[in-house]
C-alpha cells in the first residue's frame, strides 16, 4: 500500500510538472494563441486526474483495512 501511494504521489508530481512546463513555454513561444485557455483546459485536468487519485487511494486503503480486520477476526477464531 505504501509503494502504490508513493507511485500516485510521483504521477501526480510529474502531471504538475507538465502543467509547469506548458506554461513557460506557452509564455515563452505561444504568439497569438490563448494560452489562459489552455493552462486552464490543462489545468482543470490535472485536478480532476488528481482528485481522482486521491478518491481512488481512499477506496483502495478502506478495502485494505477491511480485508486485514476480517483476516484478524478469522485468525482469531481459529
Amino acid at each position: 500500500a505504501t509503494i502504490k501511494a508513493l507511485r500516485h504521489v510521483g504521477f501526480a508530481d510529474s502531471l504538475v510538472a507538465l502543467l509547469s512546463l506548458q506554461t513557460s513555454l506557452l509564455a515563452t513561444f505561444g504568439d497569438g494563441i490563448n494560452a489562459g485557455l489552455y493552462n486552464a483546459l490543462t489545468g482543470a485536468g490535472v485536478c480532476l486526474v488528481i482528485a481522482s487519485i486521491g478518491v481512488w487511494s481512499i477506496i483502495d486503503a478502506n478495502r485494505a483495512l477491511k480485508s486485514t480486520q476480517e483476516n484478524k477476526i478469522h485468525d482469531e477464531r481459529q
